[in-house]
């Protein structure tokens, strides 16, 4: 035969029931906030800089700055030392060979001043001067000041068996003229080397 269940026992079960689903509703709750807390965590957040950090960046990077503009500036000093030493090699040789030449020779830069002039071209011109002049100073408006500038001006070489001079001294000569243009390597002109003779 079926028992019937009081009252008593009946608010009972369903106390105990709703207390059962009560704490399982609160152990589920704790364990997904314990989860969430857990994964927050576990993500990246960038920390606020704070004043001391952003200086002590900044002074570490400007020291960065610094060591590699040093670098670099030790760098194009050696560079530069070493191209000064080539360039005055070139020169050293240049002049030893215009001293071996026996026809007078001339070196004139793409401004127009002579930058190497050897003792047979010093004596045939009757110039006291080594380098580093202007050559229409030195040569006036003489048909050899115009070839070179001629040359100079257009790049092709300049041959003439025969041209007056008249020197400082108002003596009037006849030398012969070859002027080769230096051509830069994006075919510019850089200046002009000459021979000079008397015929």
């Amino acid at each position: 035969m079926a028992r019937h269940l009081t009252l008593s026992q009946m608010t009972f079960l369903v106390g105990v029931a709703l207390g059962v689903a009560a704490i399982s509703v609160l152990i589920i709750y704790l364990i997904h906030r314990s989860l969430r807390e857990y994964r927050k965590g576990l993500e990246f957040k960038p920390s606020t800089p704070h004043a001391e950090n952003e200086s002590a960046f900044i002074a570490a990077t400007v020291q960065s700055l610094i060591a590699e503009l040093k670098s670099r500036s030790d760098d194009l000093e050696k560079r530069w030392r070493h191209a000064e030493r080539r360039a005055r090699a070139s020169a050293k040789s240049l002049e030893a060979v215009a001293r071996t030449i026996p026809q007078g020779l001339l070196v004139v830069s793409a401004e127009g001043y002579l930058t190497l002039i050897n003792a047979p071209a010093r004596r045939l011109l009757q110039l006291d001067v080594w380098s580093h002049r202007r050559l229409s100073e030195l040569l006036g408006d003489s048909p050899l000041s115009e070839a070179i500038a001629e040359c100079l001006a257009s790049g092709n070489p300049q041959s003439l068996e025969k041209i007056e001079y008249a020197t400082p001294s108002g003596r009037l000569i006849t030398l012969g003229l070859r002027i080769e243009p230096i051509q830069g390597q994006d075919g510019t002109t850089e200046g002009a080397v000459g021979l000079l003779w008397q015929p």
